[in-house]
């Protein structure tokens, strides 16, 4: 079969375990066997990041966007805003979440490209006492640009402030303190090397019952009903079984290489 090379921000290159996993037998996502699967993968999700003391995780069939209009429909309580950092069109997309759903949000823009300035961060999180989610990208693709992921983390809990993170093209390719995170969103078929079709939402484990209390806005994209769900090996719609296969081989060769062995390798061939 030939190889192509993707030069594309994902998906991705996967390894030869990764694509025969997608030919396993045919399964029902009823059967146990496919419960066992999804814990599987909720546990090496938090596995690879050494974060399973402290979070816990939820998978999405869907694309990356998917699991962040998870996160962002299911995080704001009622009356209260979010903070949404605007310099590349992922940051944009945050805020057109936000506009679906009508939330009230305060929207620090800037040219792509350029960098948000913490001193503009803490005024408005010192003003706006309103403000319960601080939203970033970490890594905005449409320029590349890194975000300063832990100094805006640091001042989202100076202000006592929910800090949600898209780390869909960061997470297992960049460096990433999950100290100061949330909620972190994240994808199967960039840095973590799986195909599309299946995306995933880290959550702090203490934020659970904040989150609870939040009405439900959507049916398909209710973290805390899937959290539910998953908790009991159960499942609230069909997701896309093949793609969860591959995951399940990718997080294991995530796993062996490391995440920091990962970057290492990304950072080698850059």
């Amino acid at each position: 079969m030939p190889r192509t090379v993707l030069l594309n921000p994902g998906p991705v290159n996967i390894t030869d375990k990764v694509r025969q996993a997608m030919a396993l037998p045919d399964l029902c996502h009823r059967e146990k066997e496919f419960a066992d699967l999804m814990a599987a993968i909720r546990n090496k999700l938090l596995q690879a990041f050494n974060i399973k003391k402290e979070f816990t995780s939820v998978l999405v069939s869907g694309s990356g966007t998917a699991a962040l209009e998870m996160a962002v429909s299911s995080s704001l309580a009622p009356g209260r805003s979010m903070l949404v950092i605007e310099n590349g069109v992922y940051g944009e997309r945050i805020g057109k979440l936000c506009d679906v759903y009508n939330f009230h949000r305060h929207t620090i823009k800037l040219d792509w490209g350029v960098p948000p300035n913490l001193d503009d961060i803490e005024g408005i999180l010192k003003r706006r006492s309103d403000i319960e989610v601080v939203s970033l990208v970490h890594h905005e693709t449409t320029t590349g640009l890194l975000n300063p992921l832990q100094a805006v983390g640091e001042l989202a809990k100076k202000y006592g402030k929910v800090f949600l993170v898209d780390c869909i093209s960061s997470i297992a390719g960049d460096e990433m303190d999950f100290t100061c995170i949330d909620l972190a969103v994240g994808t199967a078929n960039k840095c973590l090397q799986g195909v599309p079709g299946v995306s995933f939402v880290l959550l702090r484990k203490k934020d659970l019952a904040r989150l609870i209390k939040i009405p439900a806005r959507t049916l398909y994209f209710n973290l805390t009903g899937y959290h539910k769900a998953q908790e009991m090996g159960g499942l609230l719609f069909t997701p896309a079984i093949p793609a969860h296969y591959a995951l399940d081989v990718a997080l294991d060769e995530l796993i062996e290489e490391t995440v920091a062995g990962r970057i290492k390798r990304y950072g080698d061939a850059a």
